[in-house]
């Protein structure tokens, strides 16, 4: 069942204006090329990932990376982080698997935008657990009443929930985990037509505090004030997947200061960086390496370190030969040593059993004493 909340979008649009903001908007002056996707981009987060600053520009605090995705943390009053793509679609599709930070006053947005500011929107609340809300803008007049809110049978803050925006010429879809829970067609958006999301867009992912508004009413939509005792609060993205409607684009141009899709200029000239960038081979593993080698160059790589060994052994086996016939000659040296020592011993036995030395000079037992003549 959906509903509109006319007082709750007024106060939106004054709530999400701090991240929804253009650089240069070409209804008001001439602006640089927007550089294409052109092309379908994947990205899965995990707690090795980081943003390659190619395709991210960080507007805000950084976000982390752990198992579970990429992190975008609110840890005191003041802090916001978004992130926002350097590349632009025109036309196409737009896939979130997130899980929306809880809290009073936070607010979990999945938006895409153009420099002129058409927008298409998936915001939660974080203290809204039965619901989850759809919004638009054409041209960046946020005085439009555009929102609309879809239940939710688990809380959004709890788990991951598929949040996709399929945009074409002819109308808007929302889909929330692969249902279609709203659906805009062209001539059904304000002014016939003329507020309809139209222009090339670019991707935005965010949370920030609408409950430290000094406006009662912005502070009431998001569900009160933001109670900083409870931070951190956290938004966490497990992946993205961006569809280019426009294959092969390389950059859009406005042609005109009007604001309509029928002024965008889409060049064809190659890819962008960016999209030069995504189509970019990863890095190759060490087994991935060796497997692109010729025959030659393994045999080569697998004989070196049998190399090494052999050399290896072989001295080895040189040191033991040298060291055992080192070993035999000492040996040989201490048994004639043993046996000279022995026979000496022997000798000296003989002697000691006659009583007295055999060698000159040596020990003579005293003679027997003559009777004394008194």
């Amino acid at each position: 069942m959906l509903f509109t909340s006319t007082v709750a979008v007024a106060l939106f649009a004054i709530a999400t204006n701090a991240q929804t903001s253009t650089t240069c908007n070409p209804l008001k002056k001439e602006c640089p090329e927007d550089p294409a996707l052109g092309m379908t981009f994947n990205q899965t987060f995990t707690a090795d990932s980081e943003l390659d600053e190619d395709l991210w520009n960080v507007t805000a605090k950084a976000p982390s990376f752990t198992d579970e995705g990429m992190v975008l943390t609110l840890s005191e009053k003041g802090d916001s982080v978004n992130i926002q793509s350097q590349f632009y679609i025109f036309w196409g599709s737009y896939e979130v698997i997130m899980k929306a930070s809880p809290g009073a006053g936070l607010i979990s947005t999945s938006v895409l935008l153009s420099d002129d500011l058409d927008e298409i929107d998936w915001e939660i609340i974080g203290s809204n657990q039965s619901s989850v809300e759809t919004n638009y803008y054409g041209k960046g007049d946020q005085e439009q009443e555009n929102a609309k809110y879809y239940p939710s049978e688990k809380p959004p803050q709890d788990d991951f929930h598929n949040y996709t925006v399929n945009w074409s010429q002819e109308k808007v879809d929302w889909l929330y985990d692969g249902a279609v829970v709203r659906s805009m067609p062209y001539a059904q958006a304000l002014d016939n037509g003329n507020m309809f999301p139209q222009t090339p867009m670019h991707v935005n992912l965010g949370i920030w505090s609408a409950g430290d508004s000094d406006r009662p009413g912005t502070v009431s939509w998001a569900g009160g004030k933001t109670d900083w005792s409870k931070a951190p609060f956290t938004m966490t993205v497990k992946s993205i997947r961006v569809v280019d409607g426009t294959n092969n684009a390389t950059s859009y141009s406005y042609g005109d200061k009007s604001g309509s899709f029928k002024s965008i200029n889409v060049k064809k000239e190659g890819k962008s960086h960016q999209a030069e960038t995504i189509s970019k081979p990863p890095a190759k593993s060490a087994t991935e390496q060796f497997n692109g080698l010729s025959k030659g160059a393994k045999i080569a790589i697998i004989a070196t370190p049998f190399g090494v060994i052999a050399l290896a052994t072989l001295i080895g086996c040189i040191c033991c030969v040298k060291q055992r016939k080192l070993g035999r000659r000492e040996r040989a040296i201490e048994d004639a040593q043993w046996e000279k020592e022995n026979a000496e011993m022997l000798a000296y036995r003989k002697q000691m059993a006659g009583g007295m030395f055999s060698q000159a000079g040596g020990y003579q037992p005293a003679p027997t004493a003559s009777p004394s003549p008194f």
